[in-house]
């Protein structure tokens, strides 16, 4: 009975183990700095739905066994008051969780469209970029000589322009930002900008990794 015992705990814990080391691989991507929070919410949804499944596998096969402290006597399962009320609270649990997961991915969408829109009517950064087209006059790019020929506050004006899409990519890498709702915004603008400044970019990240290296990672993503 023992090694009985020892096989089906064995075997649940199989079970469970590959659930999670499915979600713990599944879409893994070293460009993300951090999994998406409904992504937790999944495996929730997955654990509570096998739970149910095996709940009545077990039940129907070891009889004389308990599931997690619940046993189901020979009567017929599907008429059974302990198996109701578990399927009722499983269904329960996965509906509150589905709604909490649909709710957070409608929050990442709506966070993403404001901020990126509240940064693009802003009087500063649209102030900024008026002065970024008068450095660069008719050329579409700004060299490294130029840019060293800037005075203090021209290239501050430069920074700050890098430093915002800096932070686009920073929260779009933690998945603080729905990355499809902002390249559908911001696509053409980050290859752009990036082209425009690659230079100045590839100097300063020389002389420091650090210094938009999320922006980078971006731009390689999505060019």
């Amino acid at each position: 009975m023992d090694n009985i015992s020892f096989l089906h705990t064995f075997l649940l814990l199989l079970v469970y183990s590959v659930s999670f080391m499915y979600f713990y691989f599944k879409d893994r991507n070293p460009f993300f700095l951090r999994p998406k929070n409904y992504k937790k919410l999944d495996m929730m949804i997955a654990f509570t739905f096998l739970t149910s499944l095996l709940f009545i596998l077990w039940n129907s096969i070891f009889f004389n066994l308990k599931f997690l402290g619940l046993k189901i006597s020979n009567e017929t399962i599907f008429f059974n008051d302990k198996f109701v009320t578990f399927l009722g609270i499983a269904l329960a649990v996965i509906g509150w969780v589905y709604t909490i997961r649909s709710q957070l991915i409608t929050n990442m969408r709506n966070h993403s469209i404001q901020t990126i829109m509240n940064s693009r009517l802003s009087d500063c950064y649209n102030q900024k970029l008026d002065k970024i087209y008068k450095i660069l006059g008719n050329s579409t790019t700004l060299t490294l000589e130029q840019y060293e020929s800037l005075s203090f506050e021209q290239k501050s004006i430069v920074h700050y322009i890098l430093n915002y899409y800096e932070s686009v990519a920073i929260g779009i890498r933690y998945n603080e930002f729905d990355e499809e709702i902002v390249k559908s915004m911001t696509l053409s603008q980050v290859r752009k900008t990036y082209d425009t400044f690659k230079e100045v970019i590839e100097h300063l990240t020389h002389e420091s990794p650090s210094y938009f290296q999320h922006f980078v990672a971006l731009y390689v993503r999505w060019k």
